[in-house]
């Protein structure tokens, strides 16, 4: 923990906003998913998360080089 709070202040904002994504993404995502199968159906409702999981592939690594 000593080590953590020695880092540089926008380390610190960054690994606390990647770690709220992932928790936020995390815990919402899945009942999204349940929501979004009941409303389109599970057909389209796969469809678009393949369509998330190939397009969150590509962005976020481009997504590091650039900030």
């Amino acid at each position: 923990m000593q080590e953590f709070m020695q880092l540089d202040r926008n380390l610190k904002l960054r690994t606390l906003t990647v770690f709220l994504v992932v928790l936020l993404g995390s815990s919402v995502g899945p009942n999204m998913t349940i929501y979004y199968v009941k409303y389109f159906g599970a057909v389209i409702t796969g469809i678009l998360l393949v369509i998330v999981s190939i397009s969150g592939f590509f962005w976020w690594p481009s997504w590091r080089l650039f900030s």
